[in-house]
Parts: C-alpha cells; structure tokens; sequence
C-alpha cells in the first residue's frame, strides 16, 4: 500500500527542488489566486531504477522497488506557450524577465533543479496550454518500500495512482550537516574580520562579502560550480582540471547594508535555489526586524553581538552534528 513509501536521495538537493519550483508557482501566481500542489504514486514506474538504487541500499531489512512517486505543482500565472516549454530547463534561460520578475532571477533555479533531479534518477518536465492558463511543474522520483514479511494482507489493487496524498514519505539524508564553509556578509569590515577569525580558529573556511550583490555574486558562482561538478562526475574523464569552489553550508547574513539589505538578498538567494543555511544577524531586537528575515528566507535570526556559543546551540537546533572542528 502507500505505507513506508521511501524516496532515497539527499534530503538537501532535493528540498532545493521543490523549494524553486514552488516558490516559482507563488511568484508567477496571480494575487488571489491559489498554487495547487498534488502527489500520485504510479506503483508501475521507474522499476529499473529503483532496481539499481536497491542495489546501492544493501538494506539490512528486505525491500522492494515501488515504483515512482509524482508530485505536480500547478500555478495561476501567464502560462508558457509551446515554444518556450523546449527551452524551459536550459542554463540561463528567462522569459519576459523584465515584465514576470521585475529583471529580476538568474535564469539557473530550474536549469540546477533539472541536474539534482535527474542524479535521483528522476525526470522534471512543466506543462500549459498558453498564455495565461497558467502551468503546471511536475517531479518524479522512483521510490522503494520495504517488505512486511509478517503481513497477510491482501494487495489493494485500488491504490495504484491514487490521487490522496501520500502518507508518509521520508527522504534518507546521506547524513547530518557538518558546517565546514561559512560566508559571511557584512558592510563593516571589522564586524567581518572578527567572525571569520573566530570561524577559522575552529576549523572553518570563511569567505566574506561587503553587502548583498557581493553574496549574490559569489553564491551564482558556487551554484554554477556545484552543477559543473555534478555534470562531471557523471560523464566521461576529460582534461579539464579546473577548480570546483565548495558549496557553502551556512551564510551568516547581516541586515542594515548599503545597495541591497540583508533580508532581499536572501529572499534573492531562495529564488535563486540556494538552499544552505541562512541565519540573519541584527542589532535590532524588534520582533518586526526578525520577522522581516524570516519571511524572506532566513532559516533563524541572531541578535548582535554575535557570540560562537549562541551560533552553536543554533546550528545543533538544526540537526547539525559540527561546526569546523568542533563536534556541537
């Protein structure tokens, strides 16, 4: 049945994926309007890739491939004519940025969500019927169960393709967090200067930004190497040996910055698939201030000064089982 229905993959990645695609629906969506998102189990999909993934487990308890697990999330906005649907998830690629997205976006939240999605060995494809029917993002990934070897309970046939969502799904992480590269972003180059140093004293590796746009540039690198390097792992050996950055697990992301302020850079950051952690730091200890972080994105909010205790009881509160060398 639906029970103990496992997508096995980085829990991480994945929730980078859903976190883009739907974060497109809200934003293309007409104000009013709702965002519709649906899974159906297909039992009779997938089965040879969830054959392999079978083999990669060794799971000490029997299991079975159970075929795939599709969720659709549907928006209210303009729709995509036929032509543009072909060259949706291609790097860089922006439709009528200018009038949808106010110039804004980088065009690689899909482009990314495609490369992390087909490592699952599963598919992403969108659908409309035009301009302004709106569109619909779909994402299948092949899923296992395991075997209830005490059970005599007859298969339900009626469950195949069930519309219900389903009960429960869980998402294998490869393993807990371990915070290891840290980006710091702050106007005050002291306020910079004094983290990092307490950062790379444990163990971390620090890399700094002056405001918002700085991150932002620095981040679309990162994106762009963490792709490149999951394309290369998957093709042929080449002789291209060019560096690949490390991708950032946490971003320690001041408020009050000249150009661009801490909480839109962020907001930037999750419409650009950024997915690491992101703690905002402020001086203001209005509850207001600390709203305005999170709804933009923020994982958490610190209150300045900033302290490495407070920052390690925040990131344990996260699952997280290291900062640098140090075990939390």
């Amino acid at each position: 049945g639906l029970q103990h229905l496992m997508v096995v993959g980085d829990s991480v990645r994945l929730t980078q994926v859903f976190r883009n695609v739907i974060s497109n629906a809200l934003k293309f969506s007409y104000p009013g309007t709702d965002v519709i998102v649906r899974t159906k189990w297909l039992p009779d999909r997938m089965e040879s890739i969830g054959a392999e993934l079978l083999e990669e487990l060794k799971s000490s308890r029997p299991m079975k491939v159970a075929g795939s697990l599709r969720v659709d999330v549907q928006d209210s906005g303009p729709g995509l004519p036929p032509e543009n649907l072909q060259h949706l998830f291609k790097e860089g690629v922006q439709f009528d940025a200018n009038k949808l997205q106010a110039g804004g976006g980088s065009g690689l939240g899909l482009w990314i969500a495609k490369g992390i999605v087909h490592l699952h060995g599963g598919e992403i494809s969108a659908f409309s019927r035009g301009r302004d029917t709106g569109a619909t993002f779909s994402v299948e990934l092949p899923v296992v169960q395991y075997v209830e070897q005490d059970s005599n309970e007859p298969h339900s046939e009626n469950l195949g393709g069930c519309e219900d969502p389903v009960s429960e799904v869980h998402i294998f992480p490869f393993g807990k967090l371990a915070v290891q590269n840290v980006l710091v972003v702050d106007d005050a180059a002291t306020n910079r200067k004094m983290m990092c140093r307490v950062l790379r004293n444990i163990g971390c590796k620090c890399s700094e930004a002056y405001d918002g746009t700085e991150c932002l540039e620095i981040m679309r690198g990162r994106l762009q190497s963490s792709l490149s390097e999951t394309v290369a792992s998957n093709c042929p050996a080449s002789d291209d040996e060019s560096v690949v950055e490390a991708p950032i697990d946490l971003i320690l992301m001041d408020s009050e910055m000249p150009i661009m302020k801490g909480p839109e850079t962020v907001a930037e950051l999750r419409r650009m698939g950024v997915n690491c952690l992101i703690f905002g730091c402020t001086g203001n200890v209005l509850q207001s201030d600390h709203d305005h972080f999170t709804t933009n994105g923020a994982d958490f909010v610190l209150t300045k000064p900033l302290s490495l205790e407070r920052l390690s009881e925040t990131l344990k509160s996260f699952h997280c089982v290291s900062i640098g060398d140090r075990i939390l």
